[in-house]
């Protein structure tokens, strides 16, 4: 007997190892959300959209940062660069002749008392220019070469912008802020259809055990009818309708296995397609005890589309702050330096300089006013939009609340319903098995009693569905799960 037990337990093992697909893992419904939203790729590409957020408020910082460029150009005249003074050379040359000229005249009354005749005259000039023309050079001067290449380091400090930069940086953290919210409205979607998927397994399986016991009760009337019928105590006709009945009820039992393999398919999807997974938890009624005014509150500051909406209206803001900051002139400092001093044209152009300076725009074509205009408008515009969803998603959270308490109130009806029904069928029963009641009548206890508990898991459903819907719609979706995982 020892050796057969071990033998089977080998045989087991053998199987799990060869066939592990075919075992379903078990799981609640806050394991199934943390494995949704571990491995979902929108959530990964919002942490990108965040990152690439987080390098564009830095790049609006580096806006009110010094700017510090290198410039470098090879350049080829058509000619050299000179400076050419010989000008004032000749006529330098022209007064020390005409000097000369004189001081030989003046010379030649002394001595001889005549003045130069006009040929000793021309003699003196000559002999004087040419002497003036060889000690004296020539004032020209090459300043810049024909092929010159230049480096200029330069930085510029912005001073004043009239609130540009600051309304920059400011709507590049309100965009950032807009990505971090679509991340948690994408986290509150995933979290929203995993409770979906749960549930409706849930009520999938529920709905399959209630078939099942259908069946099963249904099928020992269908015996005990084929024997009652052979020892002549009942109809042909009641042993027909036991025979319809049970093969209804076998009918509803593979649709509802159907639909509960559709559910657990679901599941899997929004679970990154893990196979074979299904919860284990059941569908059990608790009172959530909530009120709608507290709800309506969460809904004006946690709701994803409204918070977006109020992000968007600062960008808004902030990009109409930095259109106005237009109608202001812009201070900057400056300053550069000339790397090749070599190449300088010599005494005309700096080595570095420093400085301040201010630009305004004084006509663009009405190009800033509109722009300022435009930005005015649409920020009108999305506070009209804003109040319509307010009022939409108001109306919606109210009718999650009147579905939730209806289903809820349904489910406590049926409740009573349900221990009627039970009572009603083993009356039925009873009366059957003695021979004062008839085949349909059993069979219509049966089926109420099945239409019963299967409009009850229905209300249940409903219920908890509805609950999730107005939680979601008011951003608080984490506030189900912890309902959930308490009860």
């Amino acid at each position: 007997m020892i050796v057969m037990k071990k033998n089977i337990l080998l045989i087991l093992g053998f199987c799990i190892c060869i066939f592990p697909g075919n075992l379903k893992s078990q799981i609640s419904l806050n394991e199934a959300v943390n494995i949704a939203i571990s491995g979902n790729d929108c959530i990964k590409a919002s942490d990108y959209q965040v990152e690439a957020k987080d390098y564009a408020v830095k790049s609006a910082w580096g806006k009110a940062m010094p700017k510090i460029t290198f410039d470098f150009m090879y350049t080829h005249m058509n000619d050299e660069l000179k400076l050419d003074m010989d000008g004032i050379r000749t006529a330098m040359i022209q007064l020390q002749t005409s000097n000369q000229v004189n001081f030989a005249n003046m010379e030649s009354l002394l001595k001889q008392s005549r003045p130069l005749t006009a040929q000793e005259q021309q003699a003196v000039m000559l002999q004087a220019s040419q002497k003036l023309d060889l000690a004296i050079p020539h004032f020209v001067e090459t300043v810049k070469q024909q092929n010159f290449p230049q480096g200029i380091f330069s930085v510029s400090q912005p001073i004043f912008t009239g609130g540009k930069i600051i309304a920059g940086i400011k709507a590049a953290q309100a965009q950032r802020n807009i990505e971090e919210i679509k991340k948690s409205g994408y986290v509150e979607d995933i979290e929203f259809e995993v409770i979906q998927s749960y549930l409706n397994v849930l009520l999938a399986v529920e709905n399959e055990n209630v078939r099942k016991n259908a069946v099963e009760t249904i099928a020992m009337h269908a015996d005990r009818a084929a024997k009652m019928l052979d020892k002549g105590m009942i109809a042909l006709h009641d042993k027909l309708r036991a025979d319809v009945a049970l093969s209804d009820a076998k009918r509803n039992l593979y649709e509802a296995s159907e639909k509960k393999k559709i559910a657990v398919m679901a599941l899997s999807s929004v679970l990154n397609n893990r196979e074979n997974v299904l919860p284990n938890e059941n569908l059990n009624y608790r009172n959530s005890g909530i009120v709608l005014d507290s709800f309506l509150l969460l809904l004006k500051t946690n709701n994803n589309i409204l918070k977006q909406m109020s992000s968007l209206n600062e960008v808004l803001s902030h990009k109409s702050n930095a259109e106005f900051a237009d109608y202001m002139p812009t201070i900057f400092g400056y300053g550069f330096y000339n790397v090749f001093e070599n190449y300088f044209a010599k005494g005309l152009e700096p080595k570095w300089g420093i400085g301040i300076g201010a630009s305004y725009t004084i006509f663009n074509g009405f190009e800033r006013s509109n722009n300022y205009q435009q930005t005015e408008s649409e920020i009108k515009a999305l506070k009209m939009k804003e109040k319509e969803v307010d009022r939409k998603l108001s109306l919606l959270a109210r009718s999650n609340y009147m579905e939730m308490k209806l289903a809820e109130d349904r489910y406590l009806q049926l409740d009573a319903d349900i221990k009627q029904a039970d009572e009603n069928l083993k009356l039925n029963q009873k009366r059957y098995e003695t021979g004062y009641g008839t085949s349909l009548e059993l069979l219509d206890a049966q089926l109420s009693e099945q239409a019963v508990e299967l409009a009850r898991i229905k209300a249940l459903f409903d219920y908890y569905n509805s609950y999730a819907a107005l939680c979601k719609t008011s951003g608080k979706i984490d506030r189900f799960l912890s309902f959930w995982n308490n009860h």
